[in-house]
């Protein structure tokens, strides 16, 4: 399982050491990525802020817009700190805007911790993480799902904040989780043991299993490694080492405990997958994939894939290691550490 180190920015325009923006064209006729002529490329942008773990690397990120919350997984830099949540809060005052770093959730038994993400924001500021666990020395280490209460934790000490709950459904690491769609008390993880499951809030176990129902021993709901889900409309994306896209309908959940087959199947072939974002457009759902090889455009009504062209000052691809849709376009985190905006043209 990979980790990867982030630094984390707040601009007027989001960069990392510079930014480059291109145009993502879906027209009929041509059915292909392209940039424009001139490529702007804004080296003025000044740094606003940067928030700074002092003994740990940041491997996941999510941020809360609607509870003003930031979360961060960490990695300890060296032998001794154990693994943490950082948790930033927005600051308003007068004379500063910006993100304040309130603390860290560590407990020993914390030996990884994988993801984050926002759950049940219309519910309150809940948020899950893939934990690896082990209760003393020795003891097997158990991959689990925790759920944390931002509103809870922050009234206390964070240090040692316990979450609300664990599950330990998973057979091994847990490397990816999103929200359930359209049921706040829900939300859904990928694990290395390549199934994805759907967990209940108010339940204290998985309540559904993607790829069949109640997860016969050695159903997968990938042919291998999952490594990312996304949410959109009914539906959930999923994607891994397997060089497929999956989509799961979420409304077949309603009439059993899982989903026995996926409502589509998009191969990239001798491609793995590192991390995709969907967005809900007006002429359907739109995939934003990023491989080992190369960054993808998925229209789903179709099922037509787009490969997007290398910038000119760029001959070698470096992968995109996240991807994330705003209302500027698709912004794309390289490993070259280059924050890299595709504006959407219309077809």
């Amino acid at each position: 399982f990979f980790f990867f180190f982030f630094f984390f920015f707040l601009s007027r325009t989001p960069s990392l050491s510079y930014t480059h923006t291109h145009t993502l064209s879906l027209a009929n006729a041509s059915l292909r990525l392209v940039h424009p002529p001139r490529q702007t490329t804004h080296h003025d942008d000044q740094e606003l802020q940067r928030l700074a773990l002092e003994r740990h690397y940041a491997c996941s990120a999510d941020l809360s817009q609607k509870h003003g919350a930031l979360l961060l997984c960490g990695v300890a830099r060296e032998a001794g700190p154990a693994p943490c949540v950082a948790l930033c809060t927005r600051t308003h005052a007068h004379t500063e805007w910006g993100w304040q770093l309130r603390g860290q959730i560590s407990r020993p038994e914390m030996k990884i911790v994988t993801c984050v993400k926002a759950i049940a924001e219309e519910r309150g500021c809940f948020f899950a993480t893939g934990e690896q666990i082990s209760s003393s020395i020795g003891a097997a280490r158990r991959e689990c799902v925790c759920i944390y209460d931002v509103t809870q934790t922050m009234s206390s000490s964070l240090a040692g904040a316990a979450p609300l709950a664990v599950y330990a459904d998973h057979l091994e690491i847990v490397t990816c989780i999103a929200p359930h769609p359209t049921d706040p008390a829900c939300f859904f993880s990928g694990s290395k043991d390549s199934t994805i499951r759907c967990w209940d809030s108010r339940v204290e176990h998985s309540v559904a299993f993607l790829g069949g129902s109640n997860a016969p021993a050695g159903a997968k709901s990938h042919a291998g490694m999952i490594t990312c889900l996304d949410a959109c409309g009914y539906h959930v994306i999923s994607a891994g080492l397997d060089q497929q896209i999956l989509l799961w309908d979420v409304r077949q959940l309603r009439q059993s405990s899982g989903i026995q087959a996926p409502a589509g199947v998009v191969p990239l072939e001798q491609q793995a997958i590192l991390k995709i974002a969907a967005l809900e457009g007006g002429k359907g759902m739109l995939v934003a994939v990023s491989s080992v090889k190369g960054l993808f455009l998925l229209r789903l009504s179709d099922q037509k894939v787009v490969r997007a062209q290398l910038p000119s000052n760029r001959p070698n691809f470096l992968p995109y290691h996240d991807v994330k849709w705003s209302s500027e376009g698709l912004w794309a985190a390289g490993e070259d550490r280059t924050l890299d905006l595709f504006q959407i043209l219309p077809e």
